[in-house]
């Protein structure tokens, strides 16, 4: 076994599991896929920075997204390319993931915090912040922690 919790002789890209972060860490600078919570949101992909303990994914125009260490729950290798991105938004009143189909700057939206036993809350996407605003507070909700959006 390496340090990172992987047999020496067994390569990397032969593996398919997912891989919990508080056990086994990814190589530094590998692209792999993600998974965070909340709960049944759609696999993404990124190079986790060790030392920093966040995944960073670089999509579109150079465009970064961060996600911290604590908000991450597994990883897998990555075979292939990571795919299109933004997703195409199939039906406008569809539940999109905050990843794959981002709003536009400033957009009005509904959005929830986990897929279950959580109430609609209106927001605004802040595409510097890489967060929302809640509507009638000052408070921002990282795009990380968000399950699902949709216009409003």
């Amino acid at each position: 076994m390496d340090l990172r919790g992987r047999s020496a002789d067994l390569p990397l890209h032969a593996m398919s599991r997912w891989y919990d972060f508080g056990t086994v860490l990814p190589r530094g600078g590998e692209l792999i896929r993600l998974r965070r919570f909340p709960e049944d949101t759609p696999p993404y992909f990124g190079v986790f920075d060790v030392a920093a303990g966040r995944a960073v994914s670089t999509v579109g125009s150079g465009w970064e997204w961060v996600t911290p260490w604590a908000s991450l729950t597994h990883w897998s290798v990555l075979h292939g390319a990571p795919g299109a991105w933004p997703l195409a938004v199939v039906a406008a009143a569809t539940w999109r993931d905050p990843f794959w189909s981002p709003p536009a700057d400033g957009q009005h939206v509904w959005l929830r915090r986990f897929h279950r036993d959580t109430a609609s809350l209106p927001a605004s996407w802040v595409c510097a912040e890489q967060a929302y605003a809640v509507a009638g507070t000052t408070w921002l909700l990282p795009w990380h922690l968000v399950w699902k959006w949709k216009p409003r």
